[in-house]
Order: structure tokens, then C-alpha cells, then sequence
């Protein structure tokens, strides 16, 4: 559903986490675009990392996705 924009200008790079109804908790989704947006980076010096919405930077790690994870998949979650 792409939760993680950028823009860049010059050498800074500000990558938003925009997903709000969650106070932008981090599922899997959010964590692979994370990665690709960070490889998306080359060149850039300063990286600003934020959160769309009002209330929250980043809640954490979305807990209604993990309940349902087992041993390994928690693992590899948290890795």
C-alpha cells in the first residue's frame, strides 16, 4: 500500500513513516519499504526520519501482527 514516502534535496533524504490509524507501529510491510527505501539513499549524507499524523513518531512494533506469529516468524520479526 506503500506506508513509507522520501524526498530528497541536495544531499538530505526525509523519509516519513505515514501510517497513522496504526500511530505508525512497524508490521512487516512497513519494515521491508523501510529497507527499500533506505537502499534508494545513494548519495545521500542526511537522512530525517519521521512520522505522518499528529500523535506518534512510531508506536513500536505493531503488536496485532505479532500475536499471531510463531517462534520463527517472531524471530525473524524481531531480526
Amino acid at each position: 500500500m506503500g506506508f513509507v514516502s522520501i524526498q530528497k534535496e541536495g544531499a538530505v533524504a526525509t523519509i516519513t513513516i505515514d501510517r497513522p490509524q496504526a500511530l505508525n507501529a512497524l508490521n512487516q510491510e512497513v519494515l521491508l519499504e523501510l529497507r527499500e527505501t533506505f537502499l534508494k539513499c545513494d548519495g545521500v549524507k542526511v537522512v530525517i526520519l519521521t512520522g505522518g499524523g499528529p500523535k506518534a513518531f512510531v508506536a513500536g512494533a505493531d503488536i496485532a501482527q505479532m500475536a499471531d506469529f510463531n517462534t520463527l516468524q517472531a524471530r525473524a520479526f524481531g531480526e
